[in-house]
């Protein structure tokens, strides 16, 4: 079971070995990171990593691993927000352009 970021890597290692894949095909330059399991990915690379092994990473994840201690009550407009936060950041380049990066920040502050 997958229950840090240390289980992870290791579901990801055995995957790549069974697959016959080199960890640069997986991480690029973050090979050593990733060996050693420490590298914290972002989910786009996460999702990439996926796709470069054929596999459905959340099919790896047990449900009800990630219970909270606390009932997180939802806010209706949460959604709404990361669509909009999702929409500006689309592009490759969106951090480049200052007016979206305070965009999605004062977004974030928000949500948070």
């Amino acid at each position: 079971m997958i229950k840090d970021i240390e289980g992870f890597w290791e579901a990801i290692d055995k995957v790549r070995q069974e697959k016959g894949m080199n960890w640069v095909d997986l991480v690029g330059g973050n090979t050593k990171l990733a060996k050693e399991k420490r590298l914290n990915l972002s989910l786009r690379n996460i999702l990439k990593i996926q796709e470069i092994l054929g596999i459905n990473i959340l099919s790896i994840l047990p449900y009800g691993t990630f219970e909270p201690a606390v009932k997180v009550v939802k806010n209706p407009e949460t959604t709404n927000k990361m669509n909009q936060i999702y929409e500006l950041t689309k592009s490759d380049n969106w951090m480049a352009n200052e007016e979206t990066v305070q965009r999605v920040q004062e977004i974030g502050r928000t949500i948070i």
